[in-house]
């Protein structure tokens, strides 16, 4: 009896010591989908992990199931997604406002709607090479400066960085075939935009409201969405494509254009697709 006692005496001013010197404690674990979650502290510092092999389970929609991490959002700083999780779930992160930088592993090919929507401290995201998917609202009103979006996406969703106004450079690698309605808007000082050579469509209000100077749309984009690059005030110089078909209704209205030149290949140039006081010449 005596003997117990002491071991759980030592073994109480161990586990006080380790917290007291920064010592990483478990606070709770769980399953998410296929994979676990740990929460683990280390001094104040609180890290959420998720691992093992295959998808993350999906939260909000019409159940409004909340992540079982849920309680800790205020307390999470730090976030670890290892290799082997192949989706990031819709609305997993969304309410984590401590975070400020994560990285998608190889693993993962899609990152789910609304997944770290909202996230203003969040400033640096690195998406790993076998993402295919960038889901509604994934990035949308987060801190990012800057992203690189890899050759192996093939879609961004509807909004995916919208009202991100810090952002200020995008890099759209040329696997991406089509940009979400909204993708972009709002993002009032993105400046530069490098848009890949496989693009196909360019969604409604795409790049609206943007601190564009300059565009080149290459010549593999077929359809420009209505309103793409509308209010974008700054945006003096545009590129277009040989390969474009369609220009949308007020695509480039209210933008700083005072003339442009359109491709023989644009068949359908939509109403007020352009300022009046716009000069406008074919090749």
């Amino acid at each position: 009896m005596k003997k117990t006692f002491i071991i759980t005496i030592v073994c109480a001013v161990l586990c006080t010591l380790l917290s007291a010197c920064g010592g990483q404690q478990t606070v709770d674990f769980g399953y998410t989908g296929d994979c676990t979650w740990t929460l683990t502290r280390s001094g104040g510092i609180y890290t959420l992990t998720i691992e093992g092999s295959g998808e993350m389970g999906d939260y909000g929609g019409r159940n409004g199931d909340l992540p079982p991490w849920w309680a800790y959002f205020r307390f999470i700083t730090n976030l670890k997604i290892k290799d082997g999780v192949t989706s990031i779930g819709q609305q997993a992160f969304s309410g984590i406002r401590n975070l400020t930088s994560v990285v998608i592993p190889n693993s993962a090919t899609s990152i789910g709607d609304f997944a770290f929507v909202g996230l203003e401290n969040l400033t640096t995201v690195t998406i790993g090479n076998g993402v295919t998917s960038i889901g509604d609202f994934a990035f949308s009103g987060t801190g990012l400066t800057s992203i690189i979006i890899p050759n192996n996406v093939r879609t961004i969703g509807n909004s995916a960085f919208s009202s991100a106004e810090n952002l200020t450079s995008v890099t759209i690698g040329n696997g991406v075939i089509s940009i979400g309605n909204s993708a972009f808007s709002s993002a009032e000082n993105l400046t530069s935009v490098t848009i890949g050579n496989g693009v196909i469509s360019i969604g409604e209000r795409a790049f609206g409201g943007t601190g564009l100077t300059s565009i080149i749309i290459p010549n593999n984009v077929r359809t420009i969405g209505n309103f793409a690059f509308s209010f974008a005030e700054n945006l003096t110089s545009v590129t277009i494509g040989n390969g474009v078909v369609s220009i949308g209704d007020f695509a480039f209205a209210r933008t700083g254009l005072t003339s442009v030149t359109i491709p023989n290949s644009v068949r359908t140039i939509g109403l007020g697709a352009f300022d009046s006081n716009v000069r406008i010449t074919r090749r």
